[in-house]
Formats: structure tokens, sequence, C-alpha cells
């Protein structure tokens, strides 16, 4: 789950599916949840090579923004077309997200698990809320939320020991560090701290 709208008389929901059990989305959909029943009012491929990091309300619609490989973010709207294409070129003109900026992720930490959760990043905390039964009656339910000394700007779910669970990996510029990674397990706490080593004197 992406995100919701709760407007009357008809809710409209994103999703991302994971066809084959890979644990990465294979589709997107917007759903419509209406008294009659749900329905899919659009669908979309997932890029092999963008990633889904928030939603955005433009307009009384839903907007999905997307960070793709190349370091470029793409806003797709209702109907999941490129809306940042100004001139027409099919290339969006904004730039990858700025520090502090809100990050979400959704996805599963294991494939036993019945339910994503979502990985929220606003400003210098990430946080994590669990998805199983959340809808338009009862939203995400808080399981931690963990604060940094300096500032978060890359967020994924990856299992980086093996062990079948994946970790919340935080890219941060701790002070005094360009670059630093922490993973954050499924319980909030710190699986491990990695800073780059110093260059070697000459």
């Amino acid at each position: 789950l992406l995100g919701i709208d709760d407007g009357k008389p008809s809710a409209e929901l994103l999703m991302v599916r994971d066809l084959d059990g890979d644990l990465r989305g294979d589709l997107l959909e917007r759903l419509r949840w209406t008294a009659a029943g749900v329905s899919v009012a659009a669908s979309r491929p997932l890029p092999a090579t963008a990633q889904p990091i928030g939603v955005l309300n433009s307009s009384g619609a839903m907007q999905l923004v997307l960070s793709s490989a190349d370091g470029r973010v793409w806003a797709w709207d209702a109907q999941f077309k490129l809306a940042n294409d100004k001139d027409g070129d099919g290339v969006p003109e904004l730039v990858r997200y700025g520090a502090g900026a809100v990050q979400a992720l959704v996805g599963r930490l294991s494939a036993k698990d019945p339910a994503p959760v979502l990985a929220l990043g606003v400003g210098p905390q990430i946080s994590l809320y669990g998805l199983a039964g959340a809808g338009p009656a009862q939203g995400p339910a808080h399981l931690w939320t963990h604060a940094f000394a300096g500032t978060p700007v890359t967020l994924n779910l990856a299992d980086t020991d093996g062990d079948g669970q994946r970790e919340v990996i935080v890219g941060w510029q701790p002070p005094g560090n360009s670059l630093a990674l922490r993973g954050l397990s499924g319980s909030g706490g710190v699986a491990y701290n990695w800073i780059p080593p110093p260059p070697a004197r000459r």
C-alpha cells in the first residue's frame, strides 16, 4: 500500500504488487473502493530501474513519486503518465530529492510476512509502520522511530546478512563524515553501522 485517498463517496488506493515473490514490486495499481466493491482504475508495470519514494496530493488527486536509477525523480499522475515533463521530451525535469525531504518505502521484511511495512523518513527521523489491516477506517500501526544525529538521504530495504530478514538500510551524513550506512532491524535495533574509512595517506 503506497497511499490512500478516502474521499467520498469513493476511496482510492495506490498499490504495488509483487507478482513473482521476489520481494520487489512488479505492478502499480490505482484501486477505486466504493460501496459496490473494488475496481482497478489504472495499472502500469513498475520499471525495473525505478522505486516509489512517496505520494503527493496534487489538485485533489494522488500523484506517485518514483526515484530512478539515473538519479531523477518521476512524478506520475492519476493514469500513471509522466506529470513533470514540461517540455514534452519524455524526461522529467526534477532531479533526486534533497537531503531531509520526506521519503517513503513499502515492502515486506521477509517472504513469510503476511503484510508489508511502510518505512517513512521525515527530517532526521526514520519510522516504521505495519500495514496489516490498514485501510480507510484504520491507519498503519506505528512500530518504531529511530532518530539520527545527521541527515538521512537514502532509504532502502535489503537482507544484508543472509538471514532471510530484510533490514531498513539508511544512508546518512553524520557530523564530520560525508556518508555512512546504518542497518535497522525489524524491531528497531541497530543491526550495524558502516562508515567508509578515510583515504590512505601517501
